[in-house]
């Protein structure tokens, strides 16, 4: 599926989507740099992407890429 779908199926923005792929929350794939995401379907299904989507619906930020990293505001 496209990133706009699994927004749609998250119900979420494609940019929380782009930015659970940045952090690695949802596998993603593609064919070359700035090529269309592709995301498997049983991937947005999974437990921790829908947990992480409904935090960002809350407002909550998303964990850091790495445990414990902190992240910086630019």
């Amino acid at each position: 599926m496209t990133m706009e779908e699994a927004a749609e199926a998250l119900q979420v923005s494609h940019t929380v989507v782009k930015t659970l792929i940045r952090k690695g929350i949802l596998p993603a794939k593609q064919v070359v740099a700035f090529a269309p995401w592709v995301i498997e379907s049983k991937d947005v299904e999974s437990e921790t992407v829908r947990a992480a989507a409904r935090a960002a619906k809350r407002g909550q930020r998303l964990p850091p890429t790495v445990a414990g990293q902190r992240e910086l505001t630019l």
